[in-house]
């Protein structure tokens, strides 16, 4: 009983892994394809959806990954941080200006709750990471999250002004998760570096995008 019960649990880990990995290169595909079509076009749209329905999966692959066959710090973090900036970035299509609902604002509080559990308990992780790098990602989201709740406060016209710019930065971030857990575990000798590569990159991919949409949106009130 013990070997057949060890047999499927090996087996299973093993093909969540290789559907995590699969899916996971088609996600971040698509997203690279998103950075160069045209925006706000049918293809764009139609790759928008299918990206947000391989990411659904990478997520669930990720969390039962960590929950029922090994658990990492980093990758939890990173799970949690790009689940909700992609999730985040989805609603902002959805709402395109509109103040959160109820649900966003559910969400938003969960990812703050989920920083502070991490940072009282990362000293009981085996750490196989930069706690360093851990610390930052955890800022970021709660930074993330902070201003998602901030925006029931925000004027309407400041939040439709803004919803673009706003979607832009959170599927580039929702990229650069992708991009450090596959770096992460590609690259693992190159430390916090494999990590932090990607986030600069998407960074400034980020600041490219934010200029090159708002002379976009001044050239059309010309």
């Amino acid at each position: 009983m013990d070997f057949i019960f060890e047999t499927v649990y090996v087996n299973a880990h093993k093909l969540n892994i290789y559907l995590h990995i699969g899916i996971g290169s088609m996600a971040i595909g698509i997203a690279l394809t998103q950075l160069l079509n045209h925006k706000g076009g049918n293809l764009h749209r139609r790759l928008g959806r299918l990206f947000f329905k391989c990411f659904g999966i990478v997520i669930t692959t990720a969390t039962l990954g960590l929950l029922v066959f090994e658990f990492r710090a980093f990758l939890a973090v990173l799970t949690i941080t790009a689940g909700y900036s992609g999730l985040s970035g989805y609603r902002v299509l959805k709402l395109k200006g509109r103040h959160p609902k109820a649900f966003d604002n559910l969400v938003a509080m969960l990812g703050l709750v989920s920083c502070f559990g991490f940072v009282l308990a990362i000293e009981h992780f085996h750490l196989s990471f930069s706690k360093a790098t851990i610390y930052a990602t955890l800022s970021g989201l709660a930074i993330t999250c902070l201003y998602d709740i901030a925006r029931n406060y925000l004027p309407s016209t400041f939040l439709k002004r803004t919803w673009l710019n706003e979607h832009i930065v959170k599927m580039i971030g929702t990229m650069s998760g992708l991009l450090s857990a596959a770096s992460g575990n590609v690259l693992p000798s190159l430390g916090a570096v494999s990590q932090l590569a990607p986030t600069i990159v998407c960074t400034l991919l980020i600041v490219v995008f934010l200029i090159h949409n708002n002379r976009q949106v001044q050239t059309s009130q010309v």
